[in-house]
């Protein structure tokens, strides 16, 4: 967040896979055990005007 409280548009994305992650380790899947990972074939955000 910069100084005016304003999120790049990019940051969405780290933040999302944040949790994406920090919700499979809390089902106990462990990304990158036994070869294990989820592919994201898709994302996408839609920005509403303000």
């Amino acid at each position: 967040m910069d100084a005016l409280g304003h999120v790049n548009n990019t940051m969405y994305f780290r933040y999302m896979e944040t949790a994406r992650v920090n919700w499979l380790n809390s089902l106990g899947i462990k990304l990158g055990e036994n070869n294990q990972s989820f592919i994201i074939v898709n994302a996408f955000v839609s920005f509403l005007p303000h």
